[in-house]
């Protein structure tokens, strides 16, 4: 692959957006005495987890070894969202999408099954998108939260991730989101390092190995998928399940990553010799005096238009006008934290589903995870009254005002202070 050397302007600007993230990870830690334990990064990774057993007698780059036809069409990709957190541990996500027009889900809409221990989330296209990528951290956040402590949460700025609706419905839950800018996730985003992402594709071949061996010991022909069937997805969810489970229960594998998050985000550039290109970036900012630049979509200095609601900025009136669309105070669903399995439980064992239950003829359906969240809202109007509308949630936007006794109607979060 042919790379041009970069241009003295990259490098200035590589430079300033790894300060700046450096200097956003520095300024969380001391504000709230948070340990990198408490961080976790996200990444899309693309994986032809099926392919990834073929191997040949011959050198390594050779191009013209014969292989049977049918395994070098097999070309079914899974999109994963792996997660990296500062303790160590790791969790993988599917994104799927079903290629059936008729039964195919619209765009923003998530459906989460969970097959042998691994979330798979189907939506209108496995690639992430704006539309749903906040509830798949959110949904990250659920399984994880009664185990880990989770502060700040990092991701890269790649189109999918764009904007402040993530920023927003992380912090109603105490996290906060730190951007790893254009060009630098080689640099310091941990789930581009050595150690993470070669490491997980060696144990992939490792669990695909086991699943052919085995196969063969028992006489069944091994079987390869090209679409994301139910079969598929329980013999998918099988592999990563494995594959998480060793991840987790080897200890050395952990200190991989808890040492990669201190290479990434030391507290000072001292701890970064390890990582001698992120000290050498950082050092060139230093003598040449360039200020930090967070430019990441949503937040770059250089757009004139900031939404007064949110804080997001647009580069020209065209763009502000569609952000308009995407503003958190107008956002079209309402984002609400969800009930990690502890807190189901607590509902359960409190009685508190039958009340609930009691207040709508519908069922309780606790696969929805905001079913039973309390809450209060207070309307611009109501603030200076100290005004409150106390409500639970019965579905993914709909609501009930427990004082009013009637259910909340329309966009009731619109323009809005919830607290959960």
């Amino acid at each position: 692959m042919n790379r041009t050397k970069p241009t003295k302007k990259d490098e200035e600007l590589i430079a300033r957006r790894l300060l700046a993230t450096q200097q956003q990870v520095d300024r969380l830690r001391k504000a709230h005495n948070i340990p990198l334990e408490h961080f976790f990064n996200l990444d899309e990774k693309s994986l032809r987890l099926f392919c990834t057993y073929l191997r040949t007698l011959d050198y390594k780059g050779r191009k013209d070894v014969a292989l049977e036809s049918k395994l070098k069409e097999d070309k079914f990709n899974l999109s994963l969202s792996v997660i990296w957190l500062g303790s160590g541990k790791m969790d993988i996500f599917v994104q799927w999408h079903n290629t059936n027009k008729e039964t195919r889900l619209k765009k923003g809409e998530v459906d989460w099954t969970e097959h042998n221990g691994i979330w798979f989330a189907e939506t209108a296209s496995k690639m992430t998108q704006k539309a749903y990528y906040v509830e798949v951290v959110q949904q990250f956040v659920r399984q994880h939260r009664d185990t880990e402590t989770l502060k700040v949460f990092l991701d890269d700025c790649c189109p999918g991730h764009g904007g402040l609706l993530l920023d927003k419905a992380l912090m109603q839950e105490g996290i906060h989101r730190v951007r790893i800018g254009k060009s630098c996730t080689s640099l310091n985003q941990v789930a581009d390092q050595a150690h993470t992402n070669q490491t997980l594709e060696r144990l992939a071949l490792e669990a695909i190995h086991d699943r052919v061996n085995k196969s063969i010991l028992e006489g069944i022909p091994y079987t390869s998928f090209k679409s994301m069937t139910e079969d598929c997805r329980d013999a998918v969810g099988e592999i990563l399940s494995q594959i998480v489970k060793k991840w987790n229960n080897d200890e050395k594998l952990k200190e991989g990553v808890r040492k990669t998050f201190r290479k990434c985000y030391g507290p000072d550039t001292s701890e970064l010799k390890q990582f001698s290109k992120i000290k050498e970036k950082l050092d060139l900012a230093k003598r040449n005096g360039w200020e930090p630049l967070d430019d990441s979509f949503g937040s770059d200095p250089s757009y004139e238009f900031e939404c007064i609601n949110c804080g997001h900025r647009s580069k020209d009136k065209k763009a502000d006008l569609k952000h308009g669309l995407e503003c958190w105070n107008f956002r079209d669903n309402l984002q609400a934290p969800k009930l990690s399995p502890n807190d189901i439980k607590a509902l359960e064992s409190a009685g508190l589903t039958e009340r609930i239950q009691k207040l709508r003829p519908e069922r309780l359906d606790l696969n929805n995870p905001s079913y039973g969240l309390l809450f209060s809202v207070e309307t611009p109007e109501d603030e200076s009254t100290g005004r409150r509308i106390l409500g639970v949630l019965f579905d993914r936007n709909r609501a009930f005002g427990i004082n009013t006794g009637k259910e909340l109607e329309g966009y009731w979060w619109h323009d809005c202070k919830l607290t959960y």
